[in-house]
């Protein structure tokens, strides 16, 4: 395992003892909780995002539940979720499930979204900036074709499409680099912890 990655797996593997653990249908779900009063929406919103997936899209539940360890509550390096190959783990910010504008069905999308990240992984593909843009663009593909199954399809798709507009540069290395740098040391971690994570190439977002 490279160090890279040894690092990232250490991290989340710390950060999952302190974790509260759930299971919907077998998916193991953790929580990474805090003291703020606003995280007890966290868990109901993201317990009904994966309900709402295995309840509109059964095959799709079974797949994620295959490509994915497990779905996380703990922040995303300055994102609203990530993938993290090092421990085959979807993570969502705390703030995003916060904000009372995402809804269940956002939060279903974005998880689509990052298992389809989880996917192309284990087929082989990896998150070479050559190829990064045209991954971002399956896995919002996949988004779309999750959400046209949703009644509230709409509002998901017009976001989707804004984000498959935007400029390619936020997909490249130093972009990433900043926002995982910029989130790292505002949560105040080590700085040999913050250099080694920038410099990983296992992780990817959206």
């Amino acid at each position: 395992m490279r160090a890279s990655l040894w690092l990232d797996w250490l991290y989340w593997k710390f950060l999952f003892m302190l974790s509260q653990r759930h299971r919907v249908r077998g998916l193991l779900v953790r929580h990474l909780a805090t003291t703020e009063p606003e995280s007890d929406l966290e868990i109901p919103k993201l317990l009904a995002a994966l309900h709402l997936i295995a309840d509109r899209d059964p095959i799709r539940f079974a797949r994620l539940s295959r490509d994915l360890r497990g779905v996380a509550i703990a922040g995303a390096s300055g994102n609203l979720a990530q993938y993290h190959h090092s421990v085959r783990c979807c993570v969502l910010s705390h703030d995003y499930l916060r904000d009372e504008t995402t809804t269940p069905s956002d939060v279903a999308a974005t998880i689509v979204h990052e298992a389809t990240h989880a996917r192309l992984m284990l087929a082989g593909f990896g998150y070479e900036p050559a190829i990064r843009e045209r991954i971002e663009h399956i896995c919002f593909k996949a988004e779309i074709a999750f959400a046209e199954r949703l009644p509230d399809a709409s509002e998901i798709v017009s976001r989707v499409e804004r984000q498959l507009a935007r400029d390619p540069s936020i997909w490249t290395d130093a972009e990433r680099r900043k926002r995982t740098v910029a989130w790292m040391r505002q949560l105040g971690a080590p700085e040999w912890l913050t250099r080694h994570l920038d410099k990983a190439r296992t992780i990817t977002g959206a």
